[in-house]
């Protein structure tokens, strides 16, 4: 199967995009298909060396549909991938190249008709979605994209203690934020050793290692759940709100709030990650039913969903 992965980068748009498509190729290209990545990979060069070890051609990005459809007719892909909330309805002009469309969306973030439809928020599968001709719904955490550097670091959630000696931040926007710098000064004060994240690749070594970690709710919780790290979420952005409510009702993760609630109420952040902490039998199965939910299958189910499909 050639198989053409067009996937959202830039400055502007961060790295989840690109990192879930690329264990998506990683899967495929471990399966023996080739595959072309069509990215903007300027502001994410840390990604780079993992391109090249996963052996995908990188190619300018497609920023629309024609573009998309000519790289896969010139590449003659049996399927394309595209994973973005910016490009529309994108079926009919990949039909015409000759190719099938799989498409990753996140509720109704980058929602398109498609002939795979790829979205792995837990309880997807069980959610509504407007019957708009798509074929084939890949739905539900089974099919949460986690890549073999983050499979090969996950450990038994038995290992999980009352004490919590080193600590994790990692919210996005470099550091930077108020609500990070908040959260650090919290987790310092109560004699948590923060660990240095390097920027890259290298950083979920660190995060392995943690005996507790704080992170967005967005698609890199899916690796904190795999590796069996006991993890508190902050909703920091709406598109975030569906993963969030879902994950924290399944008590997998501990749930502090939005970003707006506890950086507007200091002492309830502080409460509430005081309260995670000192619960270490919530913080231990929280984090069996993390690793239980997300098996790191998830990208090897969508190439073999897609495989099956071309043939």
């Amino acid at each position: 199967m050639r198989l053409v992965i067009a996937a959202a980068s830039g400055s502007t748009v961060g790295a989840g995009h690109v990192m879930r498509s690329l264990a998506v190729a990683e899967a495929a290209t471990a399966a023996g298909h080739p595959v072309v990545f069509a990215a903007d990979l300027g502001d994410l060069r840390w990604v780079e060396p993992w391109v090249a070890d996963i052996g995908v051609e990188l190619v300018a990005p497609a920023p629309d549909v024609a573009s998309l459809a000519n790289l896969a007719h010139s590449r003659g892909a049996e399927a394309v991938l595209l994973d973005s909330y910016e490009i529309g309805e994108a079926r009919a002009a990949i039909h015409g190249a000759g190719s099938l469309l799989a498409s990753f969306e996140d509720d109704g973030f980058g929602r398109r008709a498609a002939d795979f439809v790829i979205d792995y928020r837990l309880g997807a599968q069980t959610a509504w979605r407007p019957d708009d001709g798509s074929a084939t719904l890949l739905r539900g955490v089974t099919f949460a994209p986690i890549r073999a550097q983050v499979r090969a670091l996950a450990r038994d959630p038995r290992q999980v203690t009352g004490q919590v000696t080193r600590g994790a931040v990692v919210l996005g926007g470099g550091g930077d934020s108020p609500l990070e710098q908040r959260l650090r000064t919290v987790l310092t004060a109560m004699g948590v050793d923060l660990l240095t994240l390097e920027r890259g690749l290298g950083a979920i070594t660190a995060l392995a290692e943690a005996d507790a970690v704080v992170s967005a709710a967005g698609v890199s919780v899916y690796e904190l759940c795999h590796l069996g790290v006991p993890t508190a979420i902050v909703r920091a952005a709406d598109n975030q709100r569906g993963n969030y409510e879902a994950l924290v009702q399944a008590e997998v993760v501990h749930g502090l709030g939005t970003s707006r609630e506890v950086s507007a109420r200091p002492a309830l952040l502080e409460e509430r990650v005081q309260r995670w902490l000192a619960d270490w039998t919530a913080r231990q199965s929280h984090s069996h039913r993390a690793q239980a939910l997300v098996d790191g299958r998830g990208a090897h189910r969508i190439v073999a969903a897609l495989t099956a499909g071309v043939e």
